[in-house]
Order: structure tokens, then C-alpha cells, then sequence
């Protein structure tokens, strides 16, 4: 809770001072062009979700074109659509950078495990794969399972979602509070 939470709130509100100064002070933009930073959290039903709908974006887009630009030279250029396979190693390596970032910035403030932040994100495309699996499984039970035109599986499903999101982030988050516990207690540096 604490990682979202504080983050959120940290993120928000500088993106919203910025907003005030530029738009209302020096008058050198517009509204317009300072929409929210974040997006509506009940969207985040999902782990995918959470990440493409509701956290920032402020690092996707040159992460973006980096991925695609590594990407594109593993399978070729020009073939239009891309697969399931591409767009699985797009999103590993924005996550791997962001990682990569993290980790760095760690370092810089002296984090004694600067390794843990960009584990919690490098992991973040396990949660897609385990949701992508369950997703396979539970289809066509749901048709057997569930009158068809009834709101219950949606209601059910989102319930579902948001406890798998909520689980997922309160299993993962703590891991990185407790390696870094672990590398100060035995003393490093």
C-alpha cells in the first residue's frame, strides 16, 4: 500500500505544482496539455491493467521505443502486425529498463540492496503470464459456468481481479523492504 500510496500522492503532487506554475503563472501552456498523471484506479483489475491504466506513464514512451526498437531487430522489420511473442519482449525489456532505472536510482541514494527495486519491477511481466494462464483456463469454464448475458461472471471476475492485484503487489512490494533489511543487517555497504 505504502508503494502506491506514497507514490501516487509524491508523483501527483508535483505533477500538479508543475501544472499550476506553467499553466497559471508563466501562462507558457494549457490545461490541455497537463491531463492527470495517473489514471482511474478502478481500472486496475488486473496487474496489466494497473500498469497500463491507472500507474504514470512518464517513462513509457522513450522506454517504448527503445523496446521496439531492440525488438524489431529480433523479428524483423516491416511485418505489420505484431505477435504475442514481440509484444511479450516489448513489454519485459520497458519493465527490464525501468528495472535497470530504479536500480540505479537506488544506488545513487545509497541503497544498501539497489537490486531489490528493479527486481519488483523486472517481475511485473510474471504477473501478465500468470494472469494470461488463468485467463486460458477459465474461459470456457466460465461459458459452462455462467448464464449467458449475465453481469455475474464481470462482477465476479473484477472481484477476483482486484484481490489478485491487491495480492500480488502486497506479496511482491514487502521483498524489497526486506532485502534491503537483510543487506544492512549483514553489513554491507
Amino acid at each position: 500500500m505504502y508503494f502506491i500510496l506514497h507514490n501516487w500522492l509524491l508523483i501527483a503532487s508535483y505533477h500538479e505544482c508543475l501544472s499550476i506554475i506553467f499553466i497559471y503563472i508563466l501562462r507558457l501552456d494549457e490545461p490541455y496539455e497537463w491531463p492527470p498523471i495517473y489514471g482511474n484506479l478502478v481500472e486496475a483489475y488486473t496487474v496489466r491493467r494497473f500498469w497500463a491504466y491507472f500507474w504514470h506513464r512518464i517513462v513509457y514512451a522513450p522506454f517504448r521505443a527503445v523496446a521496439d526498437r531492440l525488438s524489431a531487430r529480433v523479428f524483423g522489420q516491416g511485418q505489420g502486425k505484431r505477435g504475442v511473442a514481440q509484444r511479450f519482449v516489448n513489454v519485459t525489456l520497458v519493465f527490464l529498463l525501468s528495472g535497470l532505472i530504479h536500480s540505479m536510482m537506488d544506488w545513487k541514494n545509497g541503497s544498501c540492496n539497489c537490486w531489490a527495486s528493479g527486481t519488483f519491477y523486472v517481475v511485473q511481466p510474471l504477473g501478465f503470464v500468470l494472469e494470461s494462464l488463468v485467463w486460458f483456463a477459465w474461459a470456457p469454464l466460465r461459458k459452462r459456468v455462467f448464464a449467458p448475458g449475465s453481469r455475474v461472471p464481470l462482477i465476479f471476475e473484477r472481484a477476483l481481479g482486484y484481490l489478485w492485484v491487491w495480492t500480488w503487489f502486497f506479496w511482491l512490494y514487502p521483498q524489497r523492504a526486506v532485502a534491503e533489511i537483510n543487506c544492512r543487517v549483514r553489513g554491507y555497504p
